[in-house]
């Protein structure tokens, strides 16, 4: 049996394309490497460390580096200089359970992994902006801040170090060091965004381009960005546990603070001010202790700023109590046309302004007259009859006379008209 061809025409529906898998995005040429070699690597870090507060991630890192044929030296903690992107706080030697088990670690073993610095010479070729600002020392730290601190707290003459000035290519320096923090547990929140904003106001990359470059999520990149724009009393309460991440991050988003950020979507005019730092602190009270939502809270304050210049723009004096201030009277006023005394309360729910006036006295009720009877629409007659006498005491008018008053009087023959019927 032969199969005919048909010609579907012009009009014939066309196959669609079949979908394609969008491609991954590269983070990098040299964050891609090290990501691609850790796996393996942290097994060599460990394997040469007999703390697990310096193994895994860390440790994978410096056995990475050494494996690329990178110096090892032993240099004096004394001779290594900080790097001026290093989160300070988190190098600052403390009385946690972690410090305590680093500090007798390398006390007892010294340090085992080796920590990753460049020469200073070619630091400030690489960044010559700083170098005016770096302090005494032969090389610059990448990473290894810690055990830095450690080294000198105990008193230990020497540390290992990979020195590999080729990390300052791309600005791999930064990748490094994100790559090593972000593969901590206790990575503090503010230390990762401060992580994410050296690729934005550094390198100058978008916030799209950050998480291409470390292989995360962009909404993760936002969200921990967000929170440089939290008040000194909101960061307080994050570092604290008492505000988690994610509502500061909502918070901050909503109403930023601080100024202006280049990696910002868009920039607000009132982020600068007082205002704006009691706003969010009083959103972040909301949550923490109104049991509030951080979108409804950032909204209730936001109502609430509104409000307040309403209240200033129409002259009314926002009190507590409407009701003591303008007596029992006082009522709701929706009219803007409203004329009286008024003043207005902030509803604690939605931050709306309402407003209160005096209730307008109400005018006397009026009388209704009795109905009238037809004894009453009568006129009254007029009653000459002297007090103590009787109709028979009166004298009476004879009756021709009386009625000679309501009648015309009668013809009366007269002798002209007598004689006039006698001669007819």
């Amino acid at each position: 049996m032969t199969t005919k061809k048909v010609d579907q025409g012009a009009d014939a529906p066309k196959a669609r394309p079949k979908a394609r898998r969008p491609k991954a995005k590269s983070a990098g040429p040299k964050t891609v490497s090290r990501f691609q070699q850790i796996k393996h690597a942290e097994l060599a870090g460990d394997s040469t460390d007999n703390s697990p507060v310096l193994g895994g991630v860390v440790g994978g890192l410096a056995a990475t580096e050494a494996a690329s044929g990178s110096r090892v030296q032993r240099l004096s903690p004394t001779e290594l200089i900080p790097h001026p992107f290093n989160d300070t706080e988190r190098s600052e030697v403390g009385d946690s359970e972690r410090w305590k088990d680093l500090l007798r670690n390398v006390e007892t073993n010294g340090v085992q992994v080796p920590a990753l610095a460049v020469t200073r010479a070619a630091f400030i070729a690489a960044r010559p902006a700083f170098s005016g600002d770096l302090p005494d020392g032969s090389h610059v730290l990448v990473y290894g801040h810690r055990r830095r601190a450690a080294a000198l707290a105990v008193g230990s003459p020497t540390m290992p170090v990979v020195v590999d000035d080729a990390v300052l290519e791309n600005d791999g320096d930064i990748d490094q060091m994100a790559l090593e923090n972000l593969g901590r547990e206790d990575l503090r929140p503010l230390a990762e965004a401060e992580l994410y904003a050296r690729y934005a106001e550094v390198l100058g990359l978008t916030q799209k381009a950050i998480a291409e470059r470390l292989g995360v999520d962009q909404g993760t990149v936002s969200r921990k960005l967000s929170l440089l724009l939290l008040t000194p009393d909101s960061a307080v309460a994050l570092e604290s546990g008492d505000l988690s991440a994610t509502a500061a991050a909502s918070i901050a988003g909503a109403l930023p603070y601080g100024p202006p950020r280049r990696w910002q979507r868009s920039h607000q005019s009132e982020q600068t001010t007082s205002d704006r730092e009691d706003d969010q602190n009083r959103a972040v009270e909301l949550v923490l202790h109104g049991g509030v939502s951080p979108t409804r809270a950032a909204e209730r304050v936001s109502s609430e700023r509104r409000s307040r210049t309403e209240a200033v723009d129409r002259g009314i004096r926002l009190v507590a109590d409407p009701a003591a201030t303008l007596g029992g009277d006082a009522m709701e006023v929706n009219d803007p046309d409203f004329v009286g005394d008024t003043v207005g309360t902030i509803d604690e729910l939605t931050g709306a302004l309402i407003v209160w006036g005096r209730r307008p006295a109400e005018p006397p009720a009026r009388q209704t007259p009795e109905p009238m009877t037809d004894e009453d629409d009568a006129p009254a007659s007029q009653d000459t009859t002297p007090q103590g006498t009787t109709d028979k005491d009166v004298p009476h008018e004879p009756d021709d006379v009386q009625a000679g008053a309501e009648h015309e009087p009668e013809d009366i023959d007269t002798p002209e008209a007598i004689s006039d019927d006698l001669t007819s």
